[in-house]
């Protein structure tokens, strides 16, 4: 708290300062990351349940999230599934409007990529 300097939203501050330490956490982790990636990989037998394929999409589309550079990923996780608008992504960004839409258009394309047209 006693770096809030008040220039901001405190939201902006708070998401700021989240989004750096998660940063900070996927760097640290990533050995165990991709652990958990080989180990999701693996095929499971019998699966019917259809919570469970909802889960298994969702759990697909944040691994392949995590794959976007680092910009693009951060302001797909900001909108997408924060919910945050364009405008205050940017403000947590700290760039542009326009840059978070041209990050999203271009996350966008590299999960078509990833994904066909199932997105």
């Amino acid at each position: 708290m006693r770096s809030f300097a008040g220039k901001s939203a405190f939201t902006t501050w708070l998401y700021r300062i989240t989004l750096n330490a998660v940063r900070d956490l996927g760097r640290k982790n990533a050995t165990q990351r991709d652990t958990l990636k080989a180990w999701s990989a693996e095929p499971t037998e019998g699966v019917s349940n259809p919570g469970h394929d909802r889960a298994m999409e969702a759990g697909e589309l944040y691994g392949a999230i995590d794959t976007l550079p680092p910009r693009q990923k951060a302001a797909a996780l900001l909108v997408w599934a924060e919910g945050l608008t364009h405008s205050e992504a940017a403000h947590v960004l700290e760039c542009a409007e326009k840059t978070v839409s041209a990050h999203l258009f271009q996350a966008r394309e590299k999960l078509k990529v990833l994904f066909g047209e199932r997105l």
